[in-house]
């Protein structure tokens, strides 16, 4: 089971937890324990991650700034359209 670690409603001062318990869930957080398993077997690596966050962030800035009303991919369906709003004002990662 995961836990919200962040504030839900944006706001500076609004903590769901304590420090502690933050950093207690840090050490069992069940991504970074499978990422740290894949990189302990050489099953994945730095670069891997660096070129794979690449071909996702230039998926997703294709997605926002062209017309994708036919497109099925899997990107063009998870990205919300307030998400699309903020993207366009991003610079292109290419």
């Amino acid at each position: 089971m995961s836990g919200n670690l962040g504030c839900y409603m944006h706001v500076p001062d609004c903590r769901y937890r304590t420090a502690d318990e933050m950093n207690r869930w840090r050490a069992r957080d069940p991504v970074m324990r499978f990422q740290n398993l894949l990189l302990a077997n050489d099953w994945w690596d730095p670069q891997q991650e660096k070129d794979l966050r690449l071909s996702l962030r230039k998926e997703v800035y294709f997605v926002v700034h062209n017309d994708t009303a036919d497109c099925h991919c899997l990107v063009a369906s998870l990205v919300p359209t307030v998400v699309k709003q903020r993207i366009l004002l991003l610079p292109c990662p290419c």
